[in-house]
């Protein structure tokens, strides 16, 4: 039974909280229906491993297809088009994910999980809103090499024994995103997201098989 004083002693803080930077590109098919490519990057306050200045971060590309049950407001004179004030956006999606060491690219490979939320968009004017939310994402790995460890890849060899290693390292997040957005253009709209996010991390959990083989 692990007790509160060993968590805290062995574990990282389950929350982090950090900047939150996104471009996006949307094209309205027509009134209901839109296509949307995203660029984003998070970077977290806490640091996690003192000796290497270890923090969360991430950087991410989003493709998808929006649809609205709602056509938006006619356009009755010259200028922006208008909008509703509030908008509720629900979202879920296939993630890839992939650890980002830069002295080890390919000794990791791509993980897939399922994000969802809600995000509540409130428009100040015809340019600019206030973007928060809650978004449940899960990011993660794959080691596909032998190691010492089952959560990250260590270097191990050992001529006595042939080994097939296979971890899914998955981490879950509770997300509460506060950004600030501009938007440009019409039917064809740019967006640029800008703020404060909060996470907790709901789950963390690193699940394979291993098989050795003594000859």
């Amino acid at each position: 039974l692990h007790s509160e004083e060993f968590r805290d002693e062995n574990f990282p803080p389950g929350s982090d909280w950090g900047w939150m930077l996104s471009a996006s590109l949307n094209y309205a098919v027509n009134s209901r229906w839109n296509i949307f490519l995203e660029g984003r990057t998070t970077y977290g306050k806490e640091v996690y491993l003192e000796r290497i200045k270890g923090k969360n971060g991430s950087s991410e590309l989003l493709f998808g297809v929006g649809f609205s049950p709602f056509s938006k407001p006619a356009k009755a004179q010259d200028g922006p088009m208008p909008g509703r004030r509030l908008e509720i956006l629900p979202h879920t999606g296939i993630s890839f994910s992939k650890s980002a060491d830069p002295d080890k690219t390919s000794d990791y490979a791509v993980l897939q999980g399922i994000n969802s939320g809600v995000s509540v968009k409130f428009r100040v004017d015809t340019a600019f809103s206030l973007v928060s939310g809650a978004w449940v994402e899960r990011k993660g790995y794959r080691i596909d090499k032998p190691g010492q460890s089952r959560v990250y890849y260590g270097y191990s060899q050992n001529a006595e024994q042939t080994v097939s290693f296979r971890s899914d390292v998955s981490l879950d997040y509770l997300t509460i995103p506060l950004l600030g957005e501009v938007s440009f253009g019409n039917r064809f709209t740019t967006n640029i997201q800008f703020g404060l996010y909060y996470s907790l991390l709901q789950n963390a959990m690193a699940k394979g098989e291993e098989t050795r083989e003594y000859i």
